[in-house]
């Protein structure tokens, strides 16, 4: 199988309707949630794994400070775990996703859907090209900011070995104000959560580097971070409230 980025080709209909599609649809794109273990899934839809030009037009790239991510997946007894099939998205630069719901006063990069998928090698490791995403306020009434993160969901060889989880980059100060996710936490939780610099992966003049390995089970795992776009009638009048907020309405 090529080692090539592969061009899927739904990224060219999200560039231009991805701001107005409900959840369904916007998910129905990807293989998200799909059943099937990490080799199928590797065979089927190969690597996708440069964010920073994987929707980009010709010539083109993401916006924000490139970086490489690199790891290795292991099983419940530290083993590699070749052919897991990983998944990632997030957020742009500017702290925007692609998706209607998202009412962060922030501008989309018509360059970058945030998604994109590659699988481990005989060895366990892994590696995928994207931008730092940015910080967004998700709840301005409480001055709620989420620190920089991204979304994965990761396949092993059984329909059982699988994790979704999110990494968060080390240093982030508004880590420790993440009340609603990450400070719900064990300590020992949390470590497992974060991407460290590492200088050694950096390609100069090009991008920074971070390692993030992972343990698929057993008490060494990172804890489940399930993708939280299910809103609550809370999550959804703060919403509103932004929404008009910058049409010029009552705040």
């Amino acid at each position: 199988m090529s080692d090539d980025v592969i061009k899927y080709e739904p990224f060219e209909y999200i560039k231009e309707n991805g701001a107005k599609m409900d959840e369904k649809e916007f998910k129905s794109h990807f293989p998200l949630f799909q059943p099937g273990a990490g080799p199928a899934l590797s065979k089927k839809f190969g690597k996708n794994n440069d964010l920073t030009k994987n929707s980009a037009a010709e010539g083109e790239e993401a916006q924000g400070q490139r970086i490489l991510v690199k790891g290795t997946v292991y099983d419940e007894n530290h083993n590699p775990v070749p052919n897991a099939f990983i998944e990632i998205w997030q957020a742009n630069a500017a702290g925007r996703y692609v998706h209607k719901l998202d009412s962060w006063d922030a501008p989309l990069d018509p360059n970058f859907v945030g998604s994109g998928w590659t699988y481990t090698d005989e060895n366990g490791n892994y590696e995928f090209t994207t931008i730092k995403p940015g910080n967004y306020c998700w709840k301005p009434d409480e001055n709620y900011w989420r620190p920089a993160h991204i979304h994965y969901s990761v396949m092993g060889p059984s329909v059982n070995d699988r994790l979704v989880t999110q990494l968060y980059f080390e240093g982030d100060p508004l880590l420790e104000y993440d009340d609603e996710i990450f400070l719900q936490l064990e300590e020992h939780e949390k470590k497992k959560l974060i991407a460290t610099f590492n200088h050694e992966l950096t390609e100069p003049d090009w991008a920074l580097a971070y390692q993030f390995d992972m343990v698929l089970s057993g008490p060494d795992s990172q804890p489940s971070m399930p993708n939280r776009h299910q809103l609550t009638d809370h999550d959804i009048a703060y919403i509103k409230k932004a929404k008009t907020r910058k049409q010029g309405g009552e705040a």
